[in-house]
């Protein structure tokens, strides 16, 4: 069964008294072998887009985020 943690979320700006005009929240999905990157993405955004009702103005974005794993032979990758 796949699974999907919020592990971050940041607002900006970040002070107390201001109403932020970004928020970014960071989600560990863990997904079953077999789901690509675009079908995950899909059902994301269509899981999103049923929960949320954005005023006009407001826009969300999905996105993966990627990083280059290296290897001390070497190796590296950009997952």
């Amino acid at each position: 069964r796949a699974t999907a943690t919020v592990t971050d979320v940041v607002a900006t700006p970040g002070s107390r008294n201001v109403i932020p005009d970004t928020a970014v929240v960071v989600v560990d999905w863990r997904v079953l072998p077999g789901l690509d990157a675009a079908e995950g993405l899909r059902r994301l955004e269509a899981f999103l887009a049923e929960r949320i009702a954005l005023p006009d103005g407001l826009e969300l974005s999905v996105r993966y985020a990627a990083e280059e794993q290296r290897t001390w032979t070497g190796l590296s990758e950009t997952r």
